[in-house]
């Protein structure tokens, strides 16, 4: 991701007022079709690359992280998240396990769908400057078939 400043100080609940990338995710998108508000195996997950700075006080340094917005209270703390700085700005890598998603048997030609939103916050007071979103997959509906 670009990145003209890289980092934010906000407390992982207020990721959405620093950089970070959304991830959007249906694990039963085939579940119910014709549903327009949140479902199960519907989640909203928030991954952010942390601050960058090494000073060696946990008060000051934020880590890269994973906070699940939706379904509220949902436990993260497996996934996994690496980030590093490049000369553009920073690369984000995450591991989101497939329990975490409700998933215990997973399988090949499991249908997933993903949305994948980048998030850029340049500005100190955490105004939202640019959204972009990504639909990687969506599963086919039976009815197509």
């Amino acid at each position: 991701m670009l990145r003209s400043l890289v980092g934010s100080e906000m407390c992982i609940r207020d990721r959405w007022k620093g950089d970070h990338i959304e991830l959007f995710i249906d694990a039963m998108p085939d579940a119910d079709t014709n549903r327009t508000t949140w479902g199960d195996g519907q989640f909203q997950i928030a991954l952010s690359p942390g601050n960058f700075r090494t000073t060696g006080d946990a008060l000051v340094d934020v880590k890269p992280e994973a906070y699940a917005y939706r379904p509220e209270g949902l436990d993260v703390s497996s996934c996994v998240i690496a980030a590093r700085r490049t000369l553009q700005g920073y690369a984000l890598e995450a591991l989101v396990p497939f329990p975490v998603l409700g998933i215990s048997a997973p399988r090949q030609g499991l249908p997933i769908s993903l949305e994948v939103a980048l998030s850029d916050c340049d500005s100190p007071e955490g105004a939202q400057e640019k959204h972009m979103t990504c639909l990687l997959y969506t599963s086919p509906s039976p009815r197509d078939s």
